[in-house]
């Protein structure tokens, strides 16, 4: 008499097909998927916990900007508060204060009467401003602009002050010069 292998009557009550191991092996990792699923969420319900949400866009872009609005929800304030400031015969507000700390590279420093100032190129937008000490940016402010001892244009150091998105103190921010993002269009692939 032939030994009979126990699962095989499972095999075909369950997949109707004798002897494919195959899908009975597919079958048994989803069941065993499918086991693990529902005691796992018998547990958070027992613990009184639901399952994890996954974070809206809205709040994944909050992370990215430390907690401040979205720069299109920033830039779309500029837009109207400068409106205003037109309809009443004023210049408005300048267009760095649209930016964040963070979305700004500084790319050069220059010398002039007042001091030093330096290029600050926006991410956003890809714009380059030309701005000293003193001017504001959404959360923030340049409070100086200071060369190096070697001279060399890398050594200079760029200081912000960052408030936080909450009540918390304000930070200092120093950055140096780096080179802004290129914005030549990419040659295709395999082009020569």
């Amino acid at each position: 008499m032939l030994a009979r292998d126990p699962l095989s009557g499972l095999r075909f009550a369950l997949l109707g097909i004798r002897g494919n191991l195959v899908n009975f092996g597919t079958f048994m990792r989803g069941a065993i998927g499918l086991a693990l699923t529902v005691a796992l969420a018998a547990t958070c319900a027992a613990q009184g916990r639901r399952g994890a949400k996954r974070p809206s866009a809205d709040a994944n872009r909050a992370k990215r900007t430390g907690g401040w609005p979205a720069f299109e929800t920033r830039h779309t304030e500029w837009i109207r508060r400068k409106q205003v400031a037109a309809e009443a015969g004023h210049s408005g507000p300048e267009p760095l204060v649209q930016y964040l700390v963070d979305e700004i590279i500084v790319t050069g420093v220059f010398e002039s009467e007042k001091g030093f100032g330096a290029f600050l190129y926006a991410r956003p937008t890809g714009t380059t401003f030309f701005v000293e000490a003193g001017e504001v940016l959404f959360n923030g402010r340049l409070t100086a602009v200071t060369p190096g001892e070697s001279g060399f244009v890398e050594d200079t150091e760029i200081v912000f002050v960052e408030r936080s998105s909450g009540n918390g103190p304000e930070r200092r921010v120093v950055k140096h010069v780096e080179p802004a993002p290129s914005t030549e269009p990419k040659a295709p692939e395999g082009a020569a």
